[in-house]
Order: structure tokens, then sequence, then C-alpha cells
């Protein structure tokens, strides 16, 4: 190779190294005669001199499952910037499989290891870390000191989806659970703490149905075939809200007209145009970049104690058309009224962090709308409630006022709708013609900190 590219056999040795010390024109003319005569180098025998691999093995739980494959591009991409290779394999649901593959990345030496969604043994997960830089994503009960954990704010993000269905106007809103994992079990204890918040707890309605698709399909059957039925279905994960479709269509119910669906994660599948499935945004690029900087930190600073990084949701729901009510339809009266994130009933709490909700029906060009904006000021001191519209009569000055106005606008998309914190008031968009009603007042409280 040096004879081929005219350098030196030392100079040959620095660029497969990697040293900085070469010029690019050398690096060049070497990489081109190892090109050119076949040359790979020996990975095996340059980390028995470095004491490293530069691999890192990821283990998911299942590789159906578009959450996992958009979380590695995530990871994948933080790690390369580091110079590692990303190496996958999964878990299949299986705890044995699971173990045999921690097994064999562990034989690999791999420079780190991430699991995906998947609870091996207390035992081999102990022997890994001890090792090994390890970071759990997805999974909570995990008390081991050289282990960090990634993990969704899965209760805040189930609060979401049935906060929105109940705007929709739902009170029999189902949850399918997944499988045996705290993931589930948070989003579980979500949907339950929303639908007692809301006043709703006669409604409760929870079926196991793991995190497949046939798993989603069978307890939604069973759900659907009760009496009365739910209105609408809060899935685990898209995939089960898959399989809540399929069984929807096997029972001749119509989406959303019969039934409204929710998913979680937000997958490219809620955006697949005939699918159009509203699904709570876990933020999965962002949750693998997380992991590889933990994981690099850790394998730079093996000796840190575990840290947890919990990332929340952003407050957007996309795709409405498959949870939006039939229009027209009247499902139930919402439990909580509209101004419930910024009211703590009987004193003011001030507005809603800066919420603008801005949601649309099928889409017409230059249609025109009409729409309720409230708006805030600061009201006087004292004990008595401040805030001002529809529905609330009295009242001291300030707090919230609320006018009509109608807008035009060429609607782009007829299925999307998209809260944002970005806009200094709420407005609640309705149908031309169409009244947006107001619950007589407030009952229960709400956090102002989150608004759902």
């Amino acid at each position: 190779m040096a004879e081929r590219a005219g350098v030196s056999k030392s100079l040959v040795s620095l660029v497969l190294r990697g040293s900085p010390h070469v010029s690019e024109h050398r690096r060049e003319a070497v990489l081109q005669a190892a090109r050119e005569l076949g040359y790979r180098p020996n990975a095996v025998a340059r980390s028995l001199v470095e004491g490293r691999t530069h691999l890192v093995g990821a283990l998911v739980a299942d590789l159906h499952n578009p959450f996992y494959a958009e979380f590695l591009d995530g990871l994948q991409e933080s790690l390369h910037g580091d110079g590692l290779r990303l190496l996958i394999g999964s878990g299949r649901w299986d705890p044995a499989f699971e173990d045999e593959a921690v097994e064999a990345f562990l034989e690999l030496r791999v420079d780190g290891l991430v699991l995906l969604g998947v609870a091996p043994s207390s035992d081999t997960l102990a022997e890994a870390a001890a090792y090994t830089p390890t970071v759990v994503v997805g999974e909570r009960d995990v008390e081991l000191d050289g282990v960090d954990i990634v993990v969704d704010d899965d209760q805040y993000g189930a609060r979401l989806a049935v906060d929105h269905l109940v705007e929709q106007g739902h009170r029999r809103i189902a949850h399918i659970e997944g499988a045996p994992s705290s993931a589930a079990r948070c989003r579980c204890e979500g949907y339950l703490v929303a639908m007692r918040r809301h006043a709703l707890a006669p409604y409760i309605m929870v079926e196991h149905g793991d995190f497949s698709e046939e798993g989603g399909r069978r307890a939604a059957l069973a759900l659907l075939r009760r009496e009365p039925r739910p209105t609408a279905i809060f899935a685990a994960n898209d995939i089960v809200a898959m399989g809540v479709l399929t069984a929807a269509s096997e029972l001749g119910l119509r989406v959303p007209e019969d039934l409204s669906v929710v998913g979680y994660d937000n997958t490219h599948l809620a955006s697949v145009t005939h699918i159009s499935l509203t699904s709570v945004d876990q933020p999965r690029r962002a949750m693998g970049r997380s992991a590889a900087a933990l994981l690099s930190d850790r394998i730079t600073e093996p000796g840190q104690t575990a840290r947890l990084r919990q990332v929340t949701p952003p407050a957007r729901r996309t795709a409405q058309h498959r949870s939006r009510a039939k229009r027209g339809q009247k499902l139930g009266q919402p439990a909580t009224c509209p101004l419930a994130a910024g009211v703590d009933c009987g004193r003011d709490v001030g507005p809603p962090a800066g919420l603008r909700m801005a949601s649309r029906g099928p889409a017409t060009e230059n249609r025109g709308d009409s729409c309720v904006i409230l708006s805030w000021s600061p009201a006087p001191s004292g004990p008595r409630s401040s805030w001002s519209g529809p529905g609330r009569t009295g009242g001291r000055a300030g707090g919230w006022t609320a006018r009509t106005s109608r807008s035009r606008w060429r609607a782009t998309s007829p299925t999307r709708s998209t809260i944002r914190g970005d806009g200094p008031a709420w407005c609640w968009a309705s149908t031309p013609r169409t009244p947006v009603s107001w619950p007589p007042s407030c009952t229960g409280r709400r956090s102002p900190s989150r608004p759902g």
C-alpha cells in the first residue's frame, strides 16, 4: 500500500489510525491505494490495541414498530458524529431472547448499550451495566447506579389525549393498555387521572391489548361489543390504533363518524392520508439524541452517577380526521369549561401560557370562519373571581373578555390541527354558522402550568 501510494509505511499507519497529522493530499493517496488493493482494516486487531470497538449495541423490543426506527435515526445521527457505529438487535417482546441479545452484544465488546423498550432480567442488566455504559429508554423501573434513563412524560401525553377527546364532546372514552411496562402503566394512569378530573369516572373502560396491531384489534372488538359501547378509544400507541381501525371496519363502524380514535407516538403511520390518525407527538428523534449524549458522556467518564432524562410531549396533536366527532353530533357536554387551563375556580390564576388553538374542518378554499377570541387582562386584587366571557356574568374589571370575529383563510390541509404556544389568546374556531357552545360554569380544577 505504501509503495502504490508513494509514501512511507509509517505514514500509511498514521492514515489508517485516523491521525489528524497527515496532509489531505497524502491521506487521499493512501485511501485510494487501500481501495484499489481491496484493503479493509482488521477491526478485531484494532480493538485489541485500542481497547475499544467503537460499536454501540441497540436492542429494541419490536423492529416492526416505526417509533423505534425513528428513535434509531436520532440515535445513529448523534453517534456517527462521535465516531461510533450502531449495531441493532430485536428482543421480540421475549425476556429470554432479550437476555441472549444483551449477552451477544457484550461478547462483541461494544463500547455502549442502548435498551429501547426492553426489560432484560435484573441480573443481566446489572452485569451489562457493570462492564458497559448502558442507557435504558422507555423504562422507569431501573435502579442501578451505572444506568441512565430516557423516558417520555407518558402520563402527561395520555392526559393530552383524553383532554382532546373531551373537547370533541366524548364521555365514553376507553383505553387499550400496552404490554406490561412502565410506559404502558404511566399512560394508563394518565388516562385514569384525566377521566376522573373530567368527572368521567363512571365511563372508565380499560382493556389489555399489548403493543401490537393484533392485540389492539382484539381489545377493540371486546370494547366495541359492550353495551353501551365507547364512542372514543385512546390506544397505547399508533400500532395498537391500527388494530382499532381494523376492528371498527370489521364491525361496520365509521371513523370518525361512529368512533373516534387517538394513538400515541405520532409515527409516520399517523400521517398516511387514508389513515390520518390523531396521535400524541412523542419526540422520538430528540429522545434518540438524548440517549446518544448520555451514552457518549458515560463512555468518556464511566464513573458518573445515574441520570434521568424525561422528554415532555409538545402540546400538539396532528391529523384530527380520525378523532373529530361527526359534525352536528352531540356526544355529551364537556366536564370542564374551555377556560379551565387558565382558571382555578373561585380565584384568578392568570391566563394560560400563551396557548393558541386553531382547529379547522374539511378544506374549503376562501371559506369564512367564525371564531371566539379570548383575551386576558390582569384583575385587581381581591378574593373574587374576575374572568368574564360567555357563561359568566358579573365579576370585577379585568380577567377574560370575549369577542366574536369572522375571518377568511385558505385551508391547506383537510385534517390537521395544531396547538401552538405562540399566540396571545385562545381561539376556538367553528364552522360557518355553527354557534360556539359554552358550559354555564367552570367545574373542577386544572393546573395552569400545563395547558392541555
